[in-house]
């Protein structure tokens, strides 16, 4: 999915001053590859953007948003559960029905029971977590019988659970893949009780109806 941020029906994009917009994702992983690859290939350019992407903890995003720190997220179930709180946000595209995310723990646990009295590191409240909290019910026990700890993407929790330093966590692509090759256990992913959208494009109410109201603009497109 590419974002074609700020190309309205009028005019040509390439004739007009390249609009500065701040996008953010979750973390650096191959989850969110489209979204590198569509700048360093030039595809926000070539439709008048000028896209910094920002690496940004989910509980964060919502306020950045407010804020005017960020313009749009990438993180489906981060925005709705902002504009469900309350937060002056929406969802403006989805892509993908369920994540990425792998449960993988240490080598010598080899079931999400061995997970008792362990430490599960998740980002609180991102898809990542709502994996690792399903996965635990799906096998029959209480997410609140486990011991979670908040922790940064994919690529701050694999190496965390490479040093030892937790015992398990749920990782994205290329992460769990490199796990499962070095020995690490695979305990159950995010398509074994996920259907809901978990990626897509959300932005501030005031942004998304100035941006595709006003003037026939459209800026969403696969």
């Amino acid at each position: 999915m590419v974002l074609a941020l700020g190309a309205g029906r009028f005019g040509h994009p390439a004739e007009r001053r390249a609009e500065k917009v701040r996008i953010a994702v979750s973390s650096k992983s191959l989850g969110f590859l489209d979204t590198w690859a569509a700048r360093e290939r030039g595809f926000y350019r070539k439709h008048g953007v000028d896209a910094e992407i920002i690496a940004m903890r989910p509980p964060l995003t919502i306020g950045a948003i407010q804020a005017g720190e960020i313009d749009y997220a990438f993180g489906a179930s981060t925005i709705s559960r902002g504009s469900i709180s309350g937060a002056p946000v929406r969802l403006v595209s989805l892509a993908l029905r369920t994540s990425f995310h792998t449960l993988v723990a240490r080598p010598q646990i080899k079931s999400i029971a061995d997970l008792k009295g362990k430490t599960i590191a998740v980002t609180v409240g991102a898809a990542d977590d709502f994996v690792a909290r399903h996965l635990i019910r799906r096998a029959g026990h209480d997410p609140r019988d486990f011991a979670f700890v908040n922790m940064g993407g994919s690529d701050s929790r694999f190496p965390a659970l490479h040093a030892g330093s937790i015992d398990a966590t749920p990782l994205s692509l290329p992460f769990f893949v490199i796990a499962k090759r070095q020995g690490f256990t695979l305990l159950g992913s995010a398509s074994d009780v996920l259907d809901m959208a978990t990626v897509g494009i959300g932005t501030s109410t005031r942004r998304s109806s100035k941006k595709f109201c006003a003037n026939g603009d459209k800026h969403v497109r696969d």
